[in-house]
């Protein structure tokens, strides 16, 4: 059977090189279909070998099977390594016997693993020993193992069991990791703190050590990782500690893992409030500022026309005048379209940075 099949591929593999056009003999996985044989077509199919009684899957049995029919789990394999489970582009399904779906590395790469393994050939060969030579063939042509793993999976597709002497591959490429915040915000009030999970995993090649840093701390605020460094794989955990003083505000804190052969970065939204202790007594307000105030108002009612009615220039410009004084005093504010009235303006809404999120004050005029 492993004769006939290494024919088969050899054919497929000459056909794939040829590329002969329509009315010849075009590039395919069936044997025999233009000599037609015993006059029925192809007398293999090396996609799916059962369309005409082959075994498309690896058995005991397999071994001492008429040899032309033993040809079918070896070509099935070649098959999906090379195409895959549903290639598209007119190129035929291909069924598995573990219920597997791949994708395929291309006819030439197959072509060069499997002879590859060819080469590797010993006395008595057996499915088996193929599989733990076309291994071995798809590791020296590839150490990031990605030709590794799709000759593994074919032969897994095909029911050819795990050998003893098959090789491992672990990818020696480059070493690199993940960097991830959980959660990515948070609130510290002035006196207290915020803390969030930095995690890390590896992405490629072998774990390395990764020192954790934050920058762009506002002032009043500092960062404490625990553990400092970690293996990529591992985690750690960030406080931030907010000063009594710490300014109040949202900020974006950054957060770097450095490695020996990479450098990640995360983003976390911190935002700092007040303690959120209430003022006793009577509110102090300057009568002098709320006179300034009023005046300026007055002032661009009369640049604009005498009034600051709703959808006016004046009323625009006072908007945009109160929208300043919120925002100095450290409000984030938003403006609000009044679809519903009768001339159409914009409310204001003010909030004050870390109050109650289910809290909303808008003002309009």
């Amino acid at each position: 059977g492993l004769g006939e099949s290494t024919g088969d591929i050899m054919g497929a593999l000459t056909e794939a090189y040829v590329n002969e056009p329509a009315p010849y003999d075009t590039p395919d996985y069936t044997v025999g279909e233009s000599v037609n044989l015993v006059g029925q077509g192809p007398i293999r199919y090396m996609y799916n070998p059962s369309t005409n009684g082959d075994p498309s899957c690896y058995s005991s049995s397999v071994p001492t099977m008429e040899e032309h029919a033993a040809a079918g789990p070896m070509n099935h394999w070649f098959y999906l390594l090379a195409e895959g489970t549903n290639p598209g582009g007119g190129k035929p399904n291909s069924p598995t016997c573990n219920n597997t779906t791949s994708t395929g590395i291309g006819i030439q790469q197959a072509g060069k693993v499997f002879y590859g393994g060819m080469l590797l050939k010993t006395s008595g060969m057996t499915y088996r020993k193929y599989r733990t030579a076309t291994l071995k063939s798809a590791k020296t042509l590839d150490p990031t193992c990605g030709l590794f793993n799709k000759t593994k999976a074919a032969w897994d597709a095909v029911s050819v069991p795990v050998q003893t002497g098959d090789p491992t591959c672990t990818d020696t490429g480059n070493p690199d990791f993940s960097l991830a915040l959980s959660p990515t915000s948070g609130t510290a009030k002035q006196g207290a703190s915020a803390t969030t999970t930095v995690t890390t995993a590896v992405t490629g090649g072998a774990a390395q050590s990764v020192t954790l840093s934050a920058s762009n701390l506002p002032s009043g605020v500092t960062a404490n990782f625990n553990p400092a460094t970690v293996q990529a794989g591992g985690s750690s955990t960030l406080t931030l500690s907010a000063s009594a003083t710490a300014p109040v505000g949202t900020y974006s804190v950054t957060v770097t893992g450095t490695g020996t052969s990479a450098t990640h970065t995360a983003q976390y939204s911190l935002t700092v409030s007040t303690t959120g202790t209430p003022p006793t007594g009577a509110p102090d307000i300057s009568v002098t500022n709320v006179q300034a105030h009023l005046s300026q108002l007055q002032s661009i009612a009369t640049q604009n026309g005498g009034n600051r009615r709703a959808g006016s220039a004046g009323y625009t410009a006072s908007v945009a005048y109160v929208k300043g004084k919120l925002q100095a005093a450290g409000f984030t504010v938003s403006e609000q379209v009044c679809t519903s009235c009768q001339y159409r303006s914009n409310n204001l809404i003010a909030d004050w940075p870390g109050g109650p999120a289910d809290q909303v004050v808008m003002f309009g005029a």
